[in-house]
Order: structure tokens, then C-alpha cells, then sequence
């Protein structure tokens, strides 16, 4: 999968590719690296849904089987009408591509958008915050799964995100075979459908709706199956400059007051701290953790990265309840917010 960025905040063009093994970011500040990965991270939580319903295979996961039916709500038949009045009308394959099109922006926009809509308001405040308000060019998110791509842009008025593009790779013509006996071929690319209905079927409209649906659902979850998309696991570690530090000593005052009786907090007045989506998420995550489980592989490469990187020991002050970083070869115990962000 890869995600393009184009003119969204401060970021001119931010490019992120999940088959890479490892993507380094890097840059003077402020020129918008956390505003990249808060992005990139948003969109591939969100984007775990509507692949798990559209049946794409993640991971070691088993492909989910699709229900008959189940992309019958996203279907435009009356698209699907038009579109056989001019098949009907012609003696040559009819383009028909718009089927896929609509019905996987419908299917997209259903299970994706109202959810990066939530979390990038969570995130920057207010979608319009997102134009780039130096080049006052046009923001643009390009998103690339499979077969699949993926426009999205803002609607300014609404000051929500939308999918103003959607792209495939396939091919959908139809062709009226036979007009005597009502007999049509469909065309998705190298493979050949056909059927036929009855001339004096009442319900002759519904039946070629039905019959379209059927084969165009069987093509899709044949294709989304095909698309491995390496997101089943998204996690966010924020560094101290992120606002990660900052975001525990917010919470300790709170933490201290609904230690204390309901009594005493009746007349308190507590405020939230503001965070991120992405590091409300970590704190939400964090606290599932079970600390009884030690991962010894884990641990090793932690202290490599204290020996041979960070020159130091990270500790943590049980009874100060601070995170501290202790360079070698000194006496110093420095207090994580004041460290380098590195570590």
C-alpha cells in the first residue's frame, strides 16, 4: 500500500510505502514530520475496516468470506439502468466500468471517510487546518491498495474530507449478444460472464440489476482477496517531543484527584488535556498491557539501543514517578522532557 501526500499542512509532497521494510524520516523542524506519520497513522487505522468488510485478505488473517448480498447497498441501480439502456441500444461492447467505480467509493465512503473525518478532527482541530496555507495549493490524499486507488480531498464548505477519485485496474464492458433472446456477455477483463432473461419477465430491469450485482460482487472479493495489505497491526510511539512527557505530568493532577473520594470532587474542576488521536491511542493501548509478559528479544535490542546508540540507561524513578536518562561515564539522572528526543 502507498499513501501520498500532497500540499496537506506544511508537507509539500510526503510520500509512505507499507512494502518498504523500513521508511526514515527526517528533516530540519517544523517542516512537518510528526504532521506526516499523524496522517499516515490515521489513515491506516481507518483503513482497517473497511478492508476486513470488503474481504481482503491481512496478514496471516483467513480471507472473510462476503455474505450474498452484501454489496447490494452500495450498488447504484440506477446507474446500473442507464447504463443497460445504452447497452441495449448498441451493437458494440458498452464501457461499463462505472459499476466498480461507484460501488467501491460507496463502500469506502460508508466505512472510511465518517471515521478519518473523526480522527483527523480529533488530531488537527479542524479539517480546514489541513490546507496547506503557504502554497495555497490544493490538498490531495492518494491512497493505493491493490488494485484499488483512492482520492481524497477537503470539502471546504462542509470542512469535512471526501473521496473525490476513485481508480481501478480492471475492465467492465457488456455486450448485448443476442436481442431475441435477451442474452448478455460480460467482459471483466480476460474473463467472459453471460446470462439471459426471459423477454416477457415482468421484472426483466430487476433481474439484470441482480444478475450484474452477482457478477461484479464475485470479481471484487476474487480481486480484494488477491491484496495483502500489511496493516493489521498499526502502533503509534510517540518520542517526548511529541507531546508524550507532556501528556503524563497533564495527567498526574487527575490521576491525584480521582484518587480521592467522589465527595471530595464534587466541587473540582478537572480539565482534560488536549492529545492527539494518535497518542490517545498509545495511552489507550498502553494500558492493556500486561507488564508480567517480558519479551527477552525485545529486551536485548533495547539494550543495544542504550549501549550503542543512546550512550545511556533509561530508568524508571518508582518513587518520583519519572522517567529519567542516565548517560554513561556521569552522575547525571536527567529528566526525559529535557533529554533529546531521540531518546
Amino acid at each position: 500500500m502507498k499513501i501520498e501526500l500532497h500540499n496537506v499542512g506544511p508537507i509539500e509532497y510526503f510520500e509512505f510505502d507499507t512494502e518498504k521494510d523500513l521508511n526514515l524520516i527526517y528533516g530540519k523542524n517544523s517542516v512537518g514530520k510528526s504532521y506526516a506519520i499523524y496522517c499516515v497513522y490515521n489513515l491506516l487505522k481507518n483503513l482497517y475496516e473497511p478492508i476486513n468488510v470488503l474481504g481482503i485478505r491481512i496478514g496471516w488473517k483467513k480471507s472473510i468470506s462476503i455474505l450474498d448480498g452484501f454489496y447490494s447497498k452500495f450498488f447504484d441501480r440506477e446507474l446500473i439502468i442507464k447504463l443497460k439502456q445504452e447497452i441495449d441500444n448498441s451493437e458494440k461492447k458498452v464501457d461499463v466500468k462505472e459499476i466498480i467505480l461507484t460501488t467501491i467509493k460507496n463502500i469506502f465512503q460508508e466505512y472510511f471517510i465518517y471515521n478519518i473525518n473523526q480522527s483527523f478532527g480529533n488530531t488537527f482541530s479542524s479539517i480546514k487546518n489541513l490546507n496547506n496555507q503557504l502554497s495555497k495549493k490544493d490538498f490531495l490524499i492518494k491512497i493505493q491498495i491493490g488494485f484499488i486507488s483512492l482520492d481524497i480531498n477537503i470539502n471546504n464548505e462542509k470542512d469535512t474530507l471526501q473521496i473525490s477519485n476513485v481508480f481501478v485496474k480492471d475492465s467492465l464492458e457488456i455486450l448485448y449478444k443476442n436481442k431475441e433472446l435477451h442474452h448478455y456477455q460480460v467482459f471483466i477483463n480476460d474473463a467472459i460472464d453471460d446470462f439471459s432473461i426471459h423477454k416477457e419477465n415482468e421484472n426483466e430491469k430487476d433481474i439484470f440489476i441482480e444478475k450484474i450485482e452477482k457478477i461484479v460482487q464475485s470479481h471484487l472479493s476474487k480481486q480484494l482477496q488477491k491484496i495483502d495489505a500489511n496493516i493489521e497491526k498499526i502502533h503509534f510511539l510517540p518520542s517526548s517531543r511529541s507531546g508524550l512527557y507532556q501528556a503524563l505530568n497533564s495527567f498526574t493532577p487527575i490521576l491525584a484527584e480521582l484518587a480521592k473520594s467522589r465527595f471530595q470532587l464534587k466541587n473540582k474542576k478537572i480539565e482534560l488535556p488536549s492529545l492527539s488521536e494518535p497518542i490517545a491511542d498509545y495511552f489507550i493501548k498502553l494500558s492493556t498491557l500486561d507488564i508480567t509478559k517480558k519479551s527477552t528479544t525485545l529486551e536485548a535490542i533495547a539494550q543495544k539501543i542504550e549501549e550503542k546508540i543512546l550512550k545511556g540507561k533509561i530508568n524508571y524513578d518508582d518513587e518520583g514517578k519519572k522517567i529519567n536518562f542516565s548517560p554513561d561515564n556521569t552522575n547525571l539522572s536527567l529528566d526525559l522532557s529535557v533529554s533529546s528526543s531521540m531518546v
